[in-house]
C-alpha cells in the first residue's frame, strides 16, 4: 500500500515515520533523530514511529527510538494498544522470524528497560500484552513476557487470567511452557477459572480450536495442583480423560483422592 503515492499523503506520515519504514531512500545509514522532531507523532493510523519499528521487528531502529526518548506507553486512539501489545502480536508479522531467531526477548527488555509497561490493560476488554500472546499462540514472546515479570494474574473484563487463557486456547507447548514458570505463577495459578475437561473441550469445540489430548489434560492438571481442582470436585463433578478426547464422560460425586490419583 506504500506503493500508492496518491494514497501517501492520506497516511499523514511524519519524516520519521517514513525513515523508520524506509520510505525515505534510505536504506542502510544509521537513523537520526532530528532534536526538533515529534518523535511520538501518530500517523492516520494511531501509529508512532516506535510502533512501526515494533512491527518491522527493526530492533535498532526500536533502541535508538527509545534512547531519544518515544513513548512505549502512549494507547493508540482506537484500540488503546501500546508497545508491548505490539510486540505481543508482531509473530504476525516480520517479527516473527526474529522472534524466531532469538531476539525478542531484547526486543521485551529493550521496551521495559524504555519505560513500557508490560502489565498495561487495554480498552474496555482489559487484555494485557499477555493475554494477547496467549491468544494468539505466540508461545516465545509468553516466555518473554515471563521472564520480563508480567503479572498474569490481571484479569479481563470477563474475570480470565492469562492463566486461564492457556487452558482455552493453549496447546501442549503452552501448557508446558507455564509449567516451567510454575514456581513464579502464583495468584495465577490459585486464581485461575477451574474448568472441566468437558467444558474445555465443549469451549473449543465451538471455537474450533484444536482439541485436548490425555497428554495436555495430564500437564494441566499437574500445573494446577491438588487445591485447584477442588472447586469442580466440590460442585459434583471431576472430568475423567479418555482415550479418545472427543468422547467425554462425567464421574459424578467422585472421590477426591481418587480423582487426584485418576488426573
Amino acid at each position: 500500500m506504500f506503493d500508492d503515492p496518491d494514497r501517501m499523503n492520506d497516511f499523514q506520515f511524519s519524516q520519521l515515520h517514513k525513515r523508520v519504514l524506509k520510505l525515505d531512500g534510505h536504506h542502510s545509514n544509521p537513523m537520526n533523530i532530528d532534536s526538533h522532531c515529534e518523535i511520538d507523532y501518530m500517523d492516520a493510523f494511531g501509529r508512532t514511529p516506535l510502533y512501526w519499528a515494533i512491527e518491522r521487528g527493526d530492533l535498532a531502529a526500536v533502541l535508538t527510538l527509545l534512547g531519544a526518548g518515544a513513548g512505549p506507553n502512549i494507547p493508540t486512539p482506537r484500540a488503546g494498544w501500546t508497545s508491548m501489545h505490539f510486540v505481543a502480536r508482531s509473530h504476525t508479522t516480520p517479527l516473527s522470524r526474529a522472534l524466531r531467531h532469538g531476539d525478542g526477548a531484547a526486543k521485551i527488555k529493550a521496551l521495559i528497560a524504555g519505560g513500557a509497561d508490560p502489565n498495561l490493560q487495554y480498552d474496555e476488554t482489559r487484555w494485557t500484552a499477555s493475554h494477547l500472546a496467549m491468544f494468539l499462540g505466540r508461545t516465545e514472546c509468553v516466555r518473554d513476557l515471563l521472564e520480563s515479570g508480567a503479572d498474569f494474574s490481571l484479569k479481563t473484563v470477563m474475570g480470565s487470567n492469562v492463566v486461564h487463557f492457556a487452558a482455552r486456547y493453549g496447546d501442549l507447548e503452552m501448557v508446558q511452557l507455564l509449567r516451567e514458570f510454575e514456581s513464579i505463577l502464583g495468584k495465577a495459578l490459585t486464581e485461575c477459572p477451574r474448568d472441566t475437561l468437558h467444558d474445555l473441550q465443549d469451549f473449543r469445540r465451538e471455537r474450533y480450536i484444536s482439541a485436548i489430548t490425555d497428554t495436555w489434560w495430564s500437564v494441566w492438571s499437574d500445573l494446577i495442583r491438588k487445591e485447584t481442582l477442588e472447586q469442580s470436585i466440590n460442585y459434583g463433578a471431576v472430568a475423567e480423560p479418555q482415550t479418545d478426547t472427543n468422547d467425554l464422560s462425567w464421574e459424578d460425586e467422585a472421590d477426591y483422592e481418587d480423582a487426584v490419583e485418576y488426573l
